[in-house]
């Protein structure tokens, strides 16, 4: 009996996972592919297969084939490589996903569509629904006999035989393209209203999942809906193969309550219950008259919260406390979404119930910002050109894999995805950067263990935005960074960091992870915020002159500073000196010491491979990203701990 090599990817993955205007939507898409690859992936195991190559999440597969529970994470990639023996057909991998995902796409239209459609609806809308959700997955595959042929799926996958149909009337708000399910002529038209307000209307909390002027294809109905109906899914595939869901929380953080755990943590930490409960209930009287959720985050579980429920006198108004609508805990200038409550004197008393609290806990306000984070391992095509070290890349991206829920859980994120070397994260402000480095140095020391070839190196970028930013622009800015910068223009092994606020980017900044780092593993512009949070250093005023001195170092479009960087650190140490932004009675040495590990983050470094080694230069230049975001940093208390 010979063997044979199936090569398999489902996509499309961009289009999926990236069109998201909440982080549901974000999450689901990556959920969705990866419990469809783990479809597949069980198909091949079925038919007395093997999964070679990465090595698959044996939880997730496992909870596919009993509906046992299984975990919220997608931990799947969208590629794989199969050994199977030679009676297997491969066609069957792909009829399988495409059954599992109608059968779950049919569960979602009988719970929520069917009974609340009229005849004539029901009928127009349920053809539109069939011919999307049968045209939307391509699955790519090749057959080989040689496991070396490593390309053998690429030269496949430049022949498109999967083409979504046309187009006609109101499009999604979600997936671009894709027509809308009413079917109505022209977006104005009153059956546009009348179908979506039947939908919202339906019950199952479809008002507060489908929003007022929402209108979704079949595609985005899916992925929005499909949380409520995928524990009932139980239905067996052509191959034979029993596939089930599992019971998943309704909802994930959303991108305020990012941006706002810390505060949340450290209210429930030094507030008195009775001031917790009385914003619970000003929150609640709010709501009365606005279209938000007021318990919309009872599912979200992040440690800093956690751990501060768990230690409250009082742990049920913590809890309640820490599962309201998050947009209630910021300045209704500062929202992150408007008209969430219609009557401005409810808003007042909600208002002066959290100034209760923030003063009884002495907290500013919550900063309106989170951060997004996309990391990717670096060259890895080529090592898995090499058949002979694929088993040890296999076994280091599983680790890998493993490590960065308990990583990104500890450093008070939300893992979106983790499969083979790619993570996204949602994470505050504050700790996204130690997140990175840990994981960083999670994915070296499984390759370092598993034997793999040396060295492995992982690149990062991360989007701090402001919860006001559409959010499909910051994972297109978070994946821009990542690719663009970290990898492409800095050279790898390296992170990328941007700051998005409502119209503008004000921060772009990168820099090879040796030389963002400290010898302890520290990123350095962090270190940089404690010292700006600590005693005040690198005022506005300070970083406004030092933005001048760079100009006037390196104008417009030249490319390198017009002095050595020993003449610009003498220059900074004096400002420092009598600015009065430094402690008073610094030595020269010291003033030296941080003029220079500030700048030093100021001037980008590129790696380079001359010959068999890499190699970290200056470009000559100066920056002052680095100060502005170290500054940005200390402002969201990244510098304290």
């Amino acid at each position: 009996m010979s063997t044979r090599y199936v090569h398999f990817a489902l996509g499309p993955v961009q289009s999926f996972v990236s069109q998201a205007r909440r982080t549901r939507d974000f999450w689901a898409g990556s959920f969705l592919l990866s419990w469809l690859s783990a479809v597949a992936m069980n198909s091949a195991i079925h038919a007395g297969g093997r999964v070679a190559f990465p090595h698959p999440s044996d939880e997730f597969l496992s909870a596919v084939a009993t509906g046992r529970t299984g975990p919220q994470q997608g931990l799947i990639p969208n590629r794989f490589i199969c050994e199977i023996p030679s009676q297997c057909d491969p066609a069957q991998l792909a009829r399988d996903v495409k059954v599992a995902w109608r059968a779950l796409a049919d569960r979602v239209w009988a719970a929520d569509l069917d009974s609340a459609l009229q005849p004539e609806l029901r009928q127009v809308s349920r053809r539109l629904w069939d011919e999307q959700v049968s045209a939307f997955w391509e699955c790519a595959w090749a057959v080989t006999a040689d496991a070396d042929a490593a390309d053998v799926l690429d030269r496949r996958k430049n022949i498109r035989d999967t083409l979504p149909p046309a187009a006609e009337g109101i499009k999604c708000s979600l997936m671009d393209g894709w027509q809308e399910l009413s079917c109505a002529p022209r977006p104005g038209a009153a059956e546009v209203v009348e179908f979506w307000n039947r939908v919202r209307t339906a019950g199952g909390a479809l008002g507060s999942d489908v929003r007022e002027g929402e209108r979704l294809s079949a595609i985005a109905f899916v992925k929005r809906r499909f949380v409520r109906a995928f524990e009932t899914l139980d239905e067996t595939l052509p191959s034979g193969l029993r596939v089930r869901g599992w019971a998943l929380p309704p909802g994930v953080p959303s991108v305020a309550y990012m941006a706002a755990v810390h505060w949340v943590a450290d209210a429930i930490a030094a507030a008195e219950p009775r001031l917790l409960e009385e914003f619970v209930t000003a929150a609640r009287a709010a709501a009365a008259d606005s279209a938000f959720g007021v318990m919309s985050e009872s599912s979200s579980r992040i440690q800093c919260v956690e751990r501060a429920c768990a230690d409250a006198a009082d742990q049920r108004a913590a809890r309640a406390f820490a599962s309201l609508d998050a947009a209630v805990f910021f300045d209704e200038s500062q929202a992150p979404a408007t008209g969430l409550v219609a009557d401005a004197h409810a808003w007042r008393r909600l208002a002066e119930a959290r100034g209760s609290i923030a003063a009884a806990a002495h907290l500013r306000a919550p900063e309106p910002y989170y951060a997004l984070m996309a990391m990717d391992g670096d060259s890895v095509g080529a090592l898995l050109g090499d058949t002979s070290t694929r088993a040890h890349v296999a076994e280091a991206m599983a680790e890998f894999s493993r490590q960065a829920l308990e990583v990104v859980a500890a450093h008070n994120g939300f893992l979106i995805y983790a499969g083979g070397d790619d993570v996204l994260a949602m994470l505050s402000a504050r700790d996204v950067l130690e997140c990175a480095s840990a994981l960083r140095a999670a994915y070296v020391s499984a390759f370092r263990r598993a034997g793999g070839p040396a060295p492995a190196t992982i690149s990062a970028g991360v989007a701090f935005a402001h919860t006001r930013v559409p959010l499909t622009s910051v994972v297109a800015e978070a994946h821009r960074l990542l690719d663009a910068v970290a990898k492409e223009r800095t050279g790898r092994d390296a992170i990328a960091v941007s700051v998005l606020k409502p119209g503008s980017t004000t921060v772009e900044w990168s820099q090879p992870w040796a030389s963002a780092l400290d010898e302890g593993g520290a990123v350095i512009v962090q270190a940089l915020a404690g010292s700006l949070a600590d005693d005040g250093e690198y005022t506005n005023s300070f970083l406004s002159r030092l933005g001048a001195l760079i100009a006037m170092l390196q104008p417009p479009g030249t490319r390198t500073a017009a002095l050595s960087p020993e003449e610009q650190e003498r220059l900074v140490a004096a400002d420092l000196a009598g600015s009065g932004a430094a402690h008073p009675g610094l030595g020269e040495v010291e003033l030296l010491r941080r003029a220079s590990t500030l700048l030093g983050q100021c001037r980008p470094r590129e790696r380079a491979k001359i010959g068999d080694q890499w190699e970290i230069t200056e470009t000559g230049s100066l920056e002052v990203d680095g100060a502005l975001l170290a500054r940005f940093l200390a402002s969201q208390g990244a510098g304290a701990r």
